[in-house]
């Protein structure tokens, strides 16, 4: 059975390794390296093993590194991660990058968003050269819980960041103030948030079944002279449409930056 380290259990780290326990991973053979105590004590209470000292991570097959890019340096212990698989889900960090940090070539580089904490989140993936077929197939099958995946060249990964990586953050705003319009209509708070989520969903999944553009879908209910029309004029005069492909950008070149050590 594989033997698998965690440094960073914070959201995204936990979350994958629930992922990885719902594969079939035995608790007691992840160690997780974490200096901060609620993160420790979740660990524990998942029946996970923590550690004090990054040097019992020598133990583990593969390691997946869920710090903070900016914190990278501070746990790269070259002696540590030689020979091991790694796992990263640092934004803007390159294999090429990892590779010169950790002295290590076996890496595979994801990029996970936040509904990977209920299985149902995007997954970017790309496996350095130096994994084999057997490898790749075995961590597959250790994300497969966590969401739907994407293997992808890496050159993508900025993109992918800033699309369905802080994606979910853009689609919550939206959902916010879709039901204070509601609220502003007199529906209650709680009601409108719900009917605004549901129909999200709703309609998530409708256009996953119909395999069609949504503006297809779109004019399904948007009639001549109607509510719908009305509403997508203000949407369209106040510039959503760009302001949202305006703010994947940015997420984007944000990526670049971080890459480059900005």
């Amino acid at each position: 059975m594989v033997k698998i380290g965690c440094i960073g259990f914070g959201a995204m780290g936990s979350s994958l390794v629930s992922g990885f326990i719902h594969t079939g991973v035995n608790p007691g053979d992840i160690l997780v390296y974490d200096l901060a105590k609620k993160a420790r004590e979740k660990a524990l209470a998942n029946g996970l093993v923590v550690i004090d000292s990054l040097d019992e991570l020598v133990l583990c097959d593969l390691i997946l590194l869920a710090v903070k890019p900016q914190n990278l340096d501070t746990v790269a212990n070259k002696w540590i991660f030689k020979d091991k698989m790694i796992i990263s889900i640092l934004a803007g960090i390159t294999i090429e990058q990892l590779t010169q940090v950790l002295g290590n070539q076996k890496i595979v580089r994801i990029m996970p968003n936040l509904p990977v904490q209920i299985g149902k989140g995007v997954l970017a993936l790309h496996f350095s050269e130096a994994i084999v077929p057997d490898e790749k197939d075995m961590l597959r099958n250790l994300l497969s819980e966590c969401g739907s995946l994407f293997e992808l060249e890496e050159k993508y990964f900025n993109a992918v960041t800033a699309l369905s990586g802080s994606g979910p953050a853009f689609i919550l705003l939206f959902l916010e103030a879709l039901a204070m319009g509601g609220v502003l209509e007199g529906l209650e708070a709680k009601t409108a948030l719900e009917m605004a989520t549901k129909t999200m969903l709703g309609t998530a999944e409708y256009l996953l079944t119909q395999k069609q553009h949504p503006a297809c879908l779109r004019d399904l209910v948007t009639s001549p002279a109607g509510t719908t029309a009305a509403g997508l004029l203000v949407l369209e005069e106040n510039g959503v449409r760009a302001a949202i492909i305006k703010a994947v950008k940015a997420a984007a070149k944000r990526g670049e930056e971080l890459s480059e050590g900005k």
